[in-house]
């Protein structure tokens, strides 16, 4: 009986010790990524804003943020450095140091609402070298989405960045 409960203790001990080990991996991984990423010289966002149907890029490496957009024929290049400073600030929030989460609920919705959803697609490089990418659609067809009322001041800003002139 004795031999018994030890097996059992063995079991459960090495079965627990599995899955701890297995949810911290991901975490492992999580903070190699956020140190490789804080290590980044360029950005590219790809901003499709699905109420124009209409895409942007914008683009920033050597202290340049420069914005186009191939159907309206949009090329624009934004020299105020607040703006510039803004627009890092958020990626490093969001994409980079991941301080805050983009997504603060989301519940199951009791109709589908189905749409062509704005979307941001965000790219860091290193010496021309894909650190990370990730993608935010903005609403789903299942779901009812709480974001981050800052993210989502990203995403207006986004907007007021392509409209300055």
């Amino acid at each position: 009986m004795n031999t018994l409960s030890i097996i059992t203790i063995l079991f459960f001990t090495i079965s627990c010790n599995q899955t701890i080990s297995t949810e911290k991996k991901p975490l492992n991984v999580i903070k190699v990524n956020q140190q490789e990423q804080s290590k980044i010289d360029s950005v590219f966002v790809d901003y499709w804003k699905g109420t124009e149907a209409n895409e942007y890029q914008f683009y920033y490496s050597d202290k340049i943020l420069e914005i186009k957009s191939e159907y309206l024929g949009l090329r624009k290049r934004i020299d105020n450095k607040q703006s510039i400073q803004t627009f890092l600030e958020y990626i490093n929030l969001f994409y980079i140091d991941k301080e805050k989460e983009i997504i603060l609920n989301r519940t199951k919705s009791e109709y589908l609402e189905s749409t062509d959803y704005s979307n941001i697609k965000v790219k860091g490089y290193k010496k021309k070298k894909e650190i990370f990418n990730e993608s935010t659609q903005i609403g789903e067809e299942k779901y009812d989405i709480e974001f981050n009322p800052k993210f989502l001041e990203f995403y207006e800003f986004l907007d007021s960045l392509v409209k300055q002139k």
